[in-house]
Order: structure tokens, then sequence, then C-alpha cells
């Protein structure tokens, strides 16, 4: 019974560390504006990196893990600005 319990307690452990990763996501999702601007990204490279950290404690399934890339907010929104510059649109509905 020791046993089943400390795996409900692993399973608790994990889902709570899955809903911190998605509130870090809807964090990191706010440094992507729909509107050009610079952006501070220090904040964003916490929020990244405590998100990783968690991803990173999260256990495998079947050996697999998910596979995280983040494009940086100020070139996300240079891309923008090449995009608009050489009035490229179908660049632009591929950025956003």
């Amino acid at each position: 019974m020791a046993e089943f319990s400390k795996k409900i307690q692993q399973l608790d452990a994990v889902a709570a560390n899955i809903s911190k990763a998605e509130r870090l996501l809807d964090s990191i999702d706010e440094f992507y504006p729909d509107e050009p601007a610079y952006i501070d990204e220090s904040e964003f490279d916490n929020l990244v990196s405590d998100f990783f950290e968690i991803c990173g404690s999260l256990p495998s399934i079947d050996g697999w893990r998910p596979q995280f890339e983040f494009v940086r907010p100020n070139e996300f929104m240079q891309a923008h600005f090449d995009a608009r510059d050489i009035m490229e649109h179908q660049i632009l509905v591929n950025i956003y």
C-alpha cells in the first residue's frame, strides 16, 4: 500500500508541474504582441528558464520527452519588421 501511495504522490507532483508549465507558457505567450514593439527580454528569459527546469523534472513517457524551442520576442518582431519592409504578406501570415 505504501508503494501505491508513493506513486499517487508522484502523479500529483507531475500534475502540479504540468499546471505550472502551462501557466508559464501562457506568460511566455504574452511576450509576442500583435503589434511591433521592442520587448525587454529579461523576464522572458526567466520564464523560459523556469519552464525548461520544470519540463526537465517531468518523467519521460516510454523514453520520449517533449522538445521545445522558443523564438526570442525581439527576433520575432524583427521578422515582422522585415516582412513589412518588403511587403511580403505571406511572410506576415506565416509569422502570425
